[in-house]
């Protein structure tokens, strides 16, 4: 990997730019990594996407993209280091060009189930009922819905059903 020549580098990183941006076709990427064995060209290509996609979604700042590199891809390489210097000094363009061009494309960034006990209930004096909420956070914005205890049992039931099925598939 490491000989990869600057003007192959700056290509690999502006498709990945296009391909997040909906320019481009993942395969465009994936083209232009034929001399990496699948497996790993897979896998890179992934990382890189969701990478920049993430960094972009949250208008991530250099040490915060420094950090989601850093967790994505264990070792450094050409290319991640290639994409980093690419972002830092077009991190403004970039997130306004993909503000502009993936409003309608929302990618799931995180989604949290947080559930509440009300704060007497350790005592039992408490007939509030707990609550469930979903925290759903994607590149447009975030939300959260709370559950009723009827839907929570619904929801408990329904995965009690997915897990019975996968027994019996098993």
């Amino acid at each position: 990997m490491e000989s990869i020549d600057e003007e192959r580098l700056e290509n690999i990183i502006k498709t990945v730019v296009d391909v997040v941006l909906g320019y481009s076709k993942e395969e465009t990427l994936n083209s232009k990594l034929l001399d990496f064995d699948t497996h790993q060209r897979e896998t890179l290509v992934k990382a890189l996407l969701a990478v920049l996609r993430q960094a972009l979604a949250q208008h991530l700042e250099e040490e915060a993209f420094t950090n989601l590199l850093n967790e994505k891809f264990v070792e450094q390489n050409v290319i991640t280091k290639g994409l980093k210097e690419y972002y830092v000094k077009n991190m403004v363009n970039l997130q306004q060009h993909y503000a502009q061009c993936c409003p309608l494309n929302p990618g799931l960034v995180d989604f949290k189930w947080v559930s509440t006990l009300p704060s007497d209930s350790k005592f039992g004096l408490s007939s509030a009922q707990p609550t469930v909420k979903c925290q759903i956070t994607t590149t447009n914005g975030a939300f959260a819905f709370n559950l009723s205890p009827e839907a929570v049992q619904n929801l408990a039931a329904e995965i009690q059903n997915i897990q019975n099925v996968i027994q019996e598939v098993k």
